[in-house]
């Protein structure tokens, strides 16, 4: 009877361990975008509402948010197909991953809460959300745009940046929207730039 007690007890454990790992699996998918593991539009919303209400609460700090767009994907993806096509999308997340906090200066302190974000809200756009001092802003975004540009030969970006501080009256959609605006009008300024 007690060794039954312990059985019964280890394979309940395993159940336990097993389940855990489906959970935290299944959290990693409803996160993540499937193809390029970066996080997607519903977690980058969610990750972005928390860095608003800390810029408000430390007006030293700003947001930037980054919208790109990759530069005639459409092409790409008629003229060289669909795998190429994820290829591209691939490599352009690599880049865009060593783009950000890991590869820069010790110099700049470059990021507040140790961890930027960066995802795919579908398609061909990607989000680059910086939380940052307010005095590193044009240090930061000429960092950034280097990096991409510097690294990336498969395609051209645009880039379109809008910027949250705590004086900001905007809400998140104003975030949203302004970036979309500067995106395309980086890509009438003749595409591959930041506006």
């Amino acid at each position: 009877m007690f060794y039954l007690f312990f059985l019964i007890q280890f394979i309940l454990s395993l159940i336990s361990i097993y389940l855990f790992n489906q959970l935290k699996k299944y959290q990693y998918l409803a996160n993540h975008d499937s193809l390029t593991g970066l996080l997607n539009r519903s977690e980058i919303e969610n990750q972005l509402i928390k860095r608003m209400k800390y810029v408000k609460k430390n007006p030293d700090t700003c947001i930037l948010y980054y919208l790109i767009d990759i530069d005639n994907f459409k092409q790409i993806n008629d003229s060289k197909g669909h795998s190429y096509g994820d290829k591209v999308l691939k490599i352009v997340s690599n880049v865009l991953l060593l783009s950000i906090r890991t590869n820069h200066s010790n110099k700049i302190k470059f990021d507040l809460l140790r961890n930027d974000i960066i995802g795919r809200i579908g398609g061909d756009e990607f989000i680059i959300i910086l939380l940052i001092k307010k005095n590193q802003k044009h240090i930061i975004s000429n960092i950034i745009r280097n990096r991409i540009y510097e690294t990336l030969d498969c395609c051209t970006l645009s880039i379109g940046l809008s910027t949250f501080t705590s004086v900001n009256k905007i809400n998140m959609e104003d975030i949203l929207n302004k970036a979309d605006k500067k995106l395309y009008q980086a890509k009438n300024n003749g595409k591959g730039q930041l506006c």
